[in-house]
């Protein structure tokens, strides 16, 4: 079975803009993935990308993995954002926020937290892609 995954950045007009991921969305491994790959020169290429199967190091390797689509969302709050990926079965929401800081959104638990914290916290407990 798949852990879903929606990857958004915010917009220069506050809005959101985002795609699906299939597989391995988990933060020990996509978002793992984001923080060390990913920053606001190369996360418009990888949302232009529309959604994909898998997450590769770059817009470009992912491409390989992508459904050929231009099918991102875009929603003018968080909030909408996490609704519309919880609808979908995403169990994360990563988000880049505009300061550069990456945050995700745990469906679960319908919190939002640092991204670097819950790595941290799955470093401690050993537990990665």
């Amino acid at each position: 079975m798949s852990t879903r995954s929606y990857i958004s950045y915010e917009m220069k007009n506050g809005s959101y803009s985002g795609v699906y991921c299939h597989h391995d969305g988990y933060p020990g491994c996509v978002g793992a993935t984001l923080l060390k790959k990913y920053n606001s020169s190369n996360i418009t290429k990888l949302i232009d990308l529309g959604s994909f199967s898998s997450l590769g190091d770059t817009p470009e390797e992912t491409k390989t993995f992508s459904y050929d689509s231009e099918d991102y969302i875009i929603c003018e709050t968080r909030e909408e954002l996490y609704k519309m990926s919880s609808k979908s079965g995403a169990e994360y929401t990563y988000v880049l926020l505009r300061n550069g800081d990456w945050t995700v959104y745990l469906h679960e638990d319908q919190q939002e937290t640092e991204l670097k914290t819950v790595l941290s916290d799955l470093q401690r407990s050993h537990k990665s892609c």
